[in-house]
């Protein structure tokens, strides 16, 4: 491939940040990048209007924000591609660790307690009391973002609202017969679409039903621009100590990179929100943050992108309870597992490949209050953090591998076949992140059941065996763990040896 060459926005303020106006996520090689950058970075942002449009738009914004104290020195956008369609932040001179590369004042962070505290989240309050979604933050910031809009130049965040993307044909919101018919065969279509789409759906005419007006002014399509901008643009920073959702002009314009170079917070003595440096950054470098450690499944759902290689990645894990038994011994089940909808239904995790992060245990505390005996199910903890026994342990493990080997087989394609698929050139950019989140989840799962395969033969062994195990570099990463199996064996061997000494 032809690495593209770039061409800088300049405007009024040197160094300053460009804005896009209608993105839309997109997925280029480090060829893109040119020789700074040796991986992908997702998503590069591409923009609709020609460069002269974008560097009007951008000179507006940033005086907008530069007259109102907010600083951006060390940086600027670029644009690549054949026609300039392609947009991205790189270094404009050398930075230096912890330098503060961007700063916002507090007043032009849109937060949920802005969005909360407005005429218009008032009324949605006092009209639905009571309601409480999964992101509810979201509904309150999609709401007053549709309010400020029909405002026109009057609002406050005009000059903000303006660049936000109007083109969303990469989330699933937006998919059309070949997306979602890649979908069903990936059995992925009711976690990244029926069921996001129902809820966007549900959301929308619970509002229309409660908020007098609110469907007469906003249209189904004015609602998910709003959802769809709050739920790509959205920040997490502790304010006060509090911790906060916001969307932050300019600072949303940043690429994602797992290696990313920079990182945000918010200052409470200077009442800014800052991107700053975590490492040295050379001119012409990206300027990358990180979305998140997140699966590819997550990304295509938040943010309508995938990385190749993704470094984090997870596998679905369906963990029921046993059938047959008694309802008190049922009741008992739900109550320990902490989820009252495991008696009807088996609880979904999306576990992690990495060992080190606590969600890559969470099936196997469920699966332990699954495999816990009457006696055992009694002593143990609420969330089955506790191990009652190595062959409840051994049999908690063994539940998870079946779900994950059960999964893998209801997959209608082999891994051969997604990487023929994926390595074809045609496929279009919505279809081969499905696939590749298939192909990924594959792999993720395949290596969970090596990981389990460890942790199995620590439960199956003697304690004399388990202790050679222990010192061997490949269990270094179970270290928590390893202690929790450690005492269980101590404790298997002083009632052996008790018992030895009764007979």
């Amino acid at each position: 491939m032809t690495t593209l060459a770039s061409t800088r926005i300049s405007a009024s303020i040197p160094g300053s940040l460009g804005v896009q106006a209608d993105l839309f996520s997109l997925q280029l090689t480090a060829d893109y990048l040119g020789a700074n950058s040796t991986k992908l970075l997702c998503p590069l942002q591409a923009v609709s209007s020609k460069p002269a449009e974008v560097e009007d738009v951008f000179s507006v914004v940033s005086s907008w924000l530069a007259d109102h104290g907010a600083a951006f020195p060390m940086m600027e956008m670029v644009t690549y591609g054949d026609y300039d369609e392609y947009r991205g932040v790189q270094a404009s001179q050398n930075i230096k660790e912890n330098d503060v590369i961007m700063s916002i004042p507090e007043q032009f962070m849109l937060t949920e307690r802005l969005a909360m505290l407005s005429d218009i989240g008032k009324r949605v309050h006092a009209a639905l009391p009571d309601i409480y979604t999964e992101d509810e933050d979201h509904l309150y910031l999609a709401v007053y973002l549709l309010d400020e809009r029909s405002k026109g130049k009057d609002s406050f965040w005009h000059k903000y609202l303006v660049t936000l993307p109007t083109d969303f044909t990469n989330m699933a919101a937006h998919w059309g017969e070949k997306e979602i018919e890649t979908l069903k065969e990936s059995n992925l279509y009711h976690d990244i679409y029926h069921s996001d789409v129902t809820e966007l759906k549900e959301a929308y005419h619970t509002l229309c039903g409660a908020v007098a007006d609110f469907c007469v002014k906003h249209s189904y399509d004015d609602y998910i621009w709003a959802r769809l901008n709050v739920r790509t643009r959205l920040f997490s920073a502790h304010v006060d100590g509090v911790l906060r959702t916001t969307m932050v002009p300019f600072a949303d314009m940043f690429n994602h990179d797992s290696e990313n170079v920079a990182t945000w917070r918010f200052d409470d003595a200077t009442r800014r929100f800052e991107i700053y440096a975590e490492k040295p950054i050379t001119p012409g470098t990206p300027i990358t943050i990180s979305y998140g450690a997140d699966s590819n499944r997550k990304l295509l759902t938040d943010y309508g992108f995938t990385t190749d290689q993704n470094p984090d990645g997870s596998a679905e894990v369906i963990i029921k309870l046993p059938e047959g038994e008694n309802a008190d011994i049922k009741a008992l089940r739900v109550a320990k597992g902490g989820y009252p909808d495991a008696s009807n239904l088996g609880i979904s995790f999306q576990v992690p490949v990495d060992s080190e992060l606590d969600d890559f245990y969470a099936p196997i505390r469920f699966a332990r209050v699954a495999a816990a005996t009457p006696e055992e199910l009694e002593e143990i903890e609420q969330g089955g953090d506790s191990i009652p026994s190595l062959q409840c342990e051994k049999d908690a493990i063994k539940r998870v591998q079946a779900a994950l080997i059960s999964a893998l087989h209801s997959t209608p394609s082999s891994k051969e076949a997604d990487e023929k698929l994926l390595a074809d050139e045609s496929l279009s950019f919505n279809v081969r992140n499905i696939i590749r989140v298939r192909h990924s989840e594959r792999q993720s799962s395949l290596d969970l059941l090596e990981q389990l395969d460890l942790l199995l033969t620590l439960s199956e062994v003697s304690q004399a065996e388990f202790n050679k195990l222990r010192a061997h570099p490949k269990y270094a990463k179970f270290a928590d763990y390893l202690e929790s199996i450690a005492e269980l064996h101590r404790r298997r061997l002083a009632v052996s040896m008790m018992t030895d000494s009764a007979q």
